[in-house]
């Protein structure tokens, strides 16, 4: 299949959903720490992080938002993810609105950042997840990711698996 048919499938599939897909810019610090804290509460990064993330170039963050809906100006969110530009890529983080999940938002989401990875040259690509949170492993586990380590206590009350995806092309 090729990209653009790829592009344009994604597309669709967003569509049906009622969703665009939207870069984020620097004046949506606020509104994606907002998401950030209903997504992962103590451990969402603050707006500062975000402003930082968001101005800065060494990675790429991808927004689902409502078609037409708009709080202030800005796109009601319904998925956030990021990830880092380079040959060892990581998805720095990704999140799906609670009302959304299920609806194979997040599949969508985790293949499109893992395209970004890839027009930015990733040979591999990386996450960590919460060691306890099984199920959230197991759907990284659908999308090709193998755990190889840990990281103690990278959360406020758990430690991360740390998963890994090979992206070279099979020989």
């Amino acid at each position: 299949m090729s990209e653009n048919t790829e592009a344009r499938g994604a597309q669709e599939a967003l569509a049906a959903h009622g969703l665009q897909r939207k870069t984020p810019l620097p004046g949506w610090a606020n509104r994606a720490a907002e998401f950030d804290a209903r997504s992962f509460g103590v451990d969402a990064w603050p707006a500062a992080v975000w402003q930082h993330e968001l101005s800065q170039g060494f990675a790429t963050y991808v927004a689902y938002v409502e078609s037409g809906a708009s709080t202030a100006g800005l796109p009601t969110i319904a998925a956030l993810g990021g990830v880092s530009h380079g040959v060892e890529a990581e998805i720095l983080t990704i999140a799906v609105a609670a009302s959304r999940r299920g609806s194979g938002l997040g599949s969508l989401l985790l293949e499109d950042l893992i395209s970004v990875a890839r027009e930015h040259d990733a040979e591999v690509i990386f996450l960590e997840v919460r060691a306890k949170d099984l199920q959230t492993q197991a759907f990284y586990g659908r999308h090709g990711f193998e755990g190889v380590g840990r990281r103690r206590r990278y959360y406020v009350d758990d430690d991360a698996l740390i998963m890994r995806r090979d992206l070279r092309p099979e020989n």
